[in-house]
């Protein structure tokens, strides 16, 4: 009994992912979840073309199917990605996996429709992230990385009056405060979502417009380029 499989013992971690096969199983799993989608992109280190990759991320929108009460009013709308993670758990419970795979679960999340899902896989993590279409450029941006990236486009943001919400977009602090919106408070991402004070982006070039910069390739997101082609200039 090798020591992945002794009852209590801890999961094995994933070991890492060359680029290649990441790549080969995200275009697997967007295959899969497309027709569960109204839009979807793979994001993280796969998207920055990392050589070597930890996990799956993927920023969608999933299809929800509303469902009605015997009146008619609308009672509740069912996420068929999150419903599918389900379905794929249900499906690979039973014999233990092979040597090197682990047993397919719901690492966190999936309660409830929510802002994402941790998923592990037989071979590897796949990390979903839910949006809607205000904020999947935003959501899309920061989880594609790099941690440097997030911190340099938020330090941007904050030189130029603005303040960036990762999930949900940027905002001018100015109109935060005429709401008293604390940025740094709990539940403010949301309060500025709730309150239209949300610029608008359909992409990622949209949010680099905000900060006066020009789009930024995913591959260049990394921390020696942006050493040599951005810190410099801040």
């Amino acid at each position: 009994m090798s020591p992945t499989s002794v009852p209590g013992n801890p999961p094995a971690k994933n070991p890492p992912i060359p680029l290649a096969t990441a790549q080969r199983w995200a275009d697997a799993i967007v295959r899969e979840l497309t027709p569960l989608c109204a839009r979807l992109e793979v994001a993280g280190s796969v998207r920055r073309r990392r050589p070597q990759c930890h996990d799956i991320d993927i920023v969608c929108i999933p299809i929800r199917e509303e469902s009605k009460d015997l009146f008619g009013a609308p009672a509740s709308a069912d996420n068929r990605v999150l419903e599918w993670a389900r379905a794929y758990v249900a499906r690979a419970a039973g014999p233990c996996p092979g040597p090197g795979e682990q047993t397919p679960r719901i690492i966190s999340g999936g309660e409830r429709a929510g802002k994402q899902l941790l998923l592990q896989l037989r071979s590897c993590q796949l990390d979903l992230w839910f949006a809607d279409e205000p904020n999947f450029a935003s959501r899309l941006l920061c989880r594609t990385g790099s941690k440097e990236h997030n911190i340099w486009l938020a330090s941007r943001c904050a030189a130029r009056g603005l303040h960036w919400f990762p999930y949900e977009g940027i905002s001018s602090m100015s109109a935060l405060r005429e709401r008293q919106i604390n940025p740094l408070s709990q539940g403010a991402a949301e309060a500025a979502a709730a309150a239209g004070l949300i610029l608008p982006a359909g992409a990622e070039a949209d949010l680099y417009g905000y900060t006066g910069m020009e789009f930024v390739v995913p591959e260049n997101r990394e921390l020696p380029w942006l050493q040599k082609n951005i810190y410099a200039e801040l």
